[in-house]
């Protein structure tokens, strides 16, 4: 699988560093999957599987290392911090928020809720 490594310029100027997997068999301009870890994670766990099957499926993909994460600048180095937990302005940008969903047991994610027994 063909992939580049990247760096971008996140909140504060600190460099983030990546894999782009361009899409493969289109000719057609294709959309861009992100993809990033967790705040205990990297790069370099498993986001590579899923960018490979999202790039063969003619989408580009790039997985990224948070800021203070992997390959990614920052100090002190694996540390989560308030700037860290969102996104960096590039991907804010271009993610929408999902809208609150209501549903009959009153979930606002959409995730079943128990009942309770109120007697």
């Amino acid at each position: 699988m063909n992939r580049e490594d990247i760096e971008f310029q996140g909140e504060g100027d600190v460099t983030l560093r990546g894999w782009f997997y361009p899409a493969q068999n289109t000719t057609d301009p294709a959309p861009v999957i992100i993809l990033v870890h967790g705040m205990s994670g990297v790069k370099e766990m498993h986001l590579d599987d899923y960018a490979s099957v999202f790039a063969e499926a003619g989408l580009n993909a790039i997985a990224y290392d948070h800021q203070n994460f992997g390959d990614s600048d920052g100090t002190p180095a694996k540390n989560s911090t308030p700037s860290c937990s969102t996104a960096t302005s590039a991907t804010r940008s271009a993610t929408p928020s999902p809208a609150p969903r209501s549903t009959e047991t009153g979930s606002e994610s959409g995730a079943p809720a128990s009942p309770v027994d109120t007697r």
